[in-house]
């Protein structure tokens, strides 16, 4: 580099920008400069000289000026002259713009100027657009390097990103279709939040570094405020994915929101809690906060406030398409709805023929909108778990608002979505919940619908098992469900498999949550006996409230008495938990007399032939009995035929006296007490009705064991020699 050159060009640099210079002085100055632009084969690395920061400079007066006119050198040798540089230029290049020019050129934040951060970012992006991903793979890796490292480099990056995402889908025309699809296909989504979770994690605690950088984020959510319309009604959902226009893609427009909303989601999950003296409140030492969420506050939580009124909206608008009454979908194209091709492969125990995985462009289309649908439900369920974790569901105004919202629509919701509806809102919900009044007893009023609508969906998901045995007994097999267009694949036997694989992975969600739940906040006492149990607050609470104690029993109560084997042992398991927690107390005491035990020897009887399953059920029966009081055991039992009621009465008083203790004693006089209530295994069952026809007699009638005639005398000695 020539130093006499390099003083030139800042020279001419200033010269443009002196409003005392002559006109014919600037008309020259720039004319040099253009020439340069344009002719120096070592113009880019003039132009990073000039646009660093440089601690001994050959320029005289290296300001922010020559800077700015550095980055536009370099800008317009990316622009005009890219293509006729060797790799290995272009590669030296990207690294000094990266490590030279944006990790070491550049002032601690608030001393930057804002043009020059800008114009550094508005290069990269460039660079990246003509590079990025297939010779520059490592692109995404260095970017959230270099945002670590301080608030100059994550407003830089931030910046690059947004500037790159706006070229790719608004403003820029000099890209060819085929490129601008490369770039959108190759993780633009990841991009952005790589961007939002760099920034929200290594924001400073100054409040005007903050400033700044929310300044940046406004764009971003911007983008996503602006399909407020879109996300409102059904309609118009339907038509900005084109899913009224069969074989219309518009991918365009779904892969926009889904990299809004996605990246919303992403950087709303990953953002670590600011830390003192940002932090809301003190834990109150029972697993939460006195005002929901974690206790601690969130450099995204303002975000997470502006984004949570439209992401509610797209909720309602989601949940609506399920209704029969919506019309944005109507007849065939009611199929969107539905599980993916081959997700419902998955639910098969056998692998299906090749060709059924053979999909026509007809249903190419329906997979790809069925996907589309889907991860906008997968995106705003996990930024309303964000919302649980910063507390912000809870806020007075904005719960009765999710309350309404959630609510729309779940007695029509399928099973598939409902499991997802359960995990990521329902749960998280409950996990989050402010741990004390009055802003617990709103939040648990709200709770209390959802579980009863997970309980209206377990009786919807689980037919009475009576009504499948009466009609396999007929000979008729329940009726399969439905073929469409999406399943048309499928045999009808393979639609049921599907089918009540959706349903008892669903309704298997819910129990996990319960069993979790109860086993979180009802342990063993560590310091008593072994039947002692601690009992948290918020379990206790939860129990002993009308919004919510009603809505867990009948949950439990229908598993117990519709679920499979494995499903009504996960209940048994629960029920025992809430049976101890509320020893004692007389209004469940009706509870176990009138709906639990019922419902546990109904369990016994359809699934106690299964040893693992009748151990817990056993458990749960003596757990029972053992909380009732001695003028209850009539009542309870009498009605039930074959079962000796002054035995079971012998059994309680032997218990209660202290005479029969041990657990395995008792459940072994249970299981002989409640015999006639136990199912039979299916060989129990054919044993009385075998019958063998034309078969020599020697096959089935047992003979004594006779010693063969071709044993050795030898073998005769045996016998004696043990005996002596």
């Amino acid at each position: 580099m020539d130093p006499e050159v390099l003083q030139n060009v800042a020279n001419a640099v200033m010269v443009m920008q002196d409003p005392s210079a002559p006109a014919e002085t600037k008309h020259e100055a720039f004319e040099y400069f253009n020439a340069f632009k344009d002719q120096a084969q070592d113009a880019p690395a003039y132009g990073l000289y000039m646009a660093s920061i440089q601690e001994q400079s050959m320029i005289a007066d290296h300001n922010d000026l020559i800077r700015h006119f550095g980055l536009q050198l370099l800008e317009h040798c990316v622009q005009h002259r890219w293509d006729s540089y060797a790799q290995e230029q272009k590669e030296e290049m990207k690294q000094a713009l990266l490590h030279n020019l944006i990790m070491r050129g550049t002032f601690p934040l608030l001393q930057e100027r804002p043009f020059i951060m800008e114009k550094i970012a508005s290069l990269v992006s460039e660079v990246a657009i003509r590079e990025w991903p297939q010779r520059w793979p490592d692109f995404l890796d260095i970017l959230l390097e270099i945002a670590a490292n301080s608030s100059t480099q994550t407003y830089i990056v931030l910046t690059c990103l947004k500037t790159f995402t706006e070229t790719i889908f608004q403003f820029s025309d000099a890209l060819t279709n085929q490129r601008r699809n490369d770039l959108v296909r190759s993780h633009l989504r990841l991009m952005l939040v790589v961007a939002l979770v760099a920034s929200f994690n290594n924001l400073p605690t100054a409040e005007e570094h903050q400033e700044q950088l929310q300044t940046l984020f406004g764009a971003i959510l911007q983008e996503w405020l602006n399909l407020e319309h879109i996300v409102s009604s059904p309609e118009q959902l339907v038509e900005y994915g084109g899913l009224n226009q069969p074989m219309v893609d518009n991918q365009n427009n779904r892969t926009m929101m889904m990299t809004i909303l996605g990246s919303l989601a992403t950087a709303l999950s990953n953002t670590k809690p600011r830390p003192a003296p940002y932090a809301k409140a003190t834990p109150n030492g029972n697993g939460g906060c006195d005002s929901g969420g974690i206790g601690s506050a969130f450099p995204s939580q303002a975000l997470c406030e502006l984004a949570l009124p439209l992401v509610l909206s797209l909720v309602r608008t989601l949940h609506t398409l399920e209704t029969q009454a919506c019309t944005a979908l109507s007849g065939e194209l009611r199929v969107l709805l539905g599980l993916r091709r081959s997700d419902m492969l998955l639910h098969l125990p056998n692998v299906v023929d090749e060709s059924a995985r053979q999909m026509d462009p007809h249903l190419l289309w329906v997979d790809r909108s069925q996907l589309w649908l889907a991860s906008l439900r997968t995106n705003v369920y996990t930024i309303l778990q964000s919302c649980a974790k910063h507390g912000i569901l809870y806020y007075e105004g904005v719960l009765p608002m999710f309350a309404d919202t959630v609510m729309t629509g779940l007695d029509e919701m399928s099973s598939h979505n409902w499991k997802a509806f359960f995990r990521h809102v329902v749960a998280p919900f409950e996990q989050y919940i402010p741990r004390s009044p009055p802003a617990l007893d709103a939040a648990t009023a709200v709770l209390g619908q959802l579980y009863a609508s997970a309980a209206a969906f377990l009786e919807r998901a689980l037919p009475p098992i009576e009504a499948a045995d009466q009609a396999a007994a007929n000979g008729n097999a329940r009726e399969a469900p439905q073929a469409t267009m999406a399943s048309s694949f499928l045999t009808a036997e393979q639609r049921e498999i599907v089918d009540d694989a959706l349903r008892s992975t669903a309704a298997d969600a819910v129990l996990v949550h319960f069993h979790q739940m109860l086993s979180d906040h009802c342990q063993p006492a560590a310091d008593k006996g072994k039947d002692e149990i601690f009992v948290s607050p918020l379990a206790t609470y939860f129990l002993f409230s009308d919004a919510t104690a009603l809505a867990i029993i009948r949950i439990t109560q229908v598993a117990l008495t519709r679920g499979s084997g494995s499903l009504a042992k996960r209940a048994a398991s629960c029920v025992s938990r809430i049976v101890r927690t509320t020893a004692g107390n007389d209004v469940y005491r009706g509870v176990v007399q009138q709906q639990l035990l019922p419902a546990t020897l109904k369990a016994m009887f359809h699934h106690g032939q299964h040893q693992e399953y009748l151990t817990d059920f056993v458990n749960l029966l003596m757990r029972c009995i053992d909380v009732l009081q001695p003028e209850d055991i009539p009542d309870a039992f009498g009605s039930i035929p074959n079962l000796d009621v002054e035995a079971i009465q012998r059994y309680y008083s032997e218990v209660q006296s202290g005479h029969l203790k041990s657990v395995k004693s008792k459940r072994n006089q249970l299981k002989k007490l409640f015999q006639s209530c136990i199912g039979l295994h299916v060989s129990q069952w054919a044993s009385d009705r075998v019958k063998v026809l034309n078969l020599p007699e020697k096959l089935f009638l047992s003979s004594k064991q006779r010693r063969s005639t071709q044993d050795s005398d030898d073998v005769t000695v045996l016998p004696d020699f043990f005996d002596a």
